[in-house]
């Protein structure tokens, strides 16, 4: 891959983070949703250049990586409703 490519990549990454944070969503779903699919898109690009050195097809290696991201996004939004059903708890509690 040619230099110029990469540094045009990481250019375009750090615009998207940038209007990312300044833009207003509907939702903070949408927000979650377009990061998730920019993370999905940098892993299938970077699958075949890891490949390289590892000895796992490309495709094979992005679908361990998606797998393994969707993965820990479930597990970080389980972590937040069972932290805000606990300290709900904790107020409850206090008050009474």
């Amino acid at each position: 891959m040619s230099v110029l490519l990469i540094i045009i990549f990481i250019l375009s990454v750090a615009y998207y983070l940038i209007i990312a944070h300044r833009s207003q969503y509907e939702s903070k779903y949408h927000k979650q949703r377009t990061r998730d699919i920019l993370i999905l898109g940098i892993i299938i690009w970077s699958s075949n250049k890891i490949n390289l050195s590892i000895t796992v097809a490309p495709l094979e290696l992005a679908g361990i990586l998606i797998f393994a991201y969707g993965w820990l996004v479930v597990i970080y939004e389980q972590f937040k409703i069972g932290k805000a059903k606990n300290i709900s708890e904790d107020e409850k509690s206090s008050n009474g």
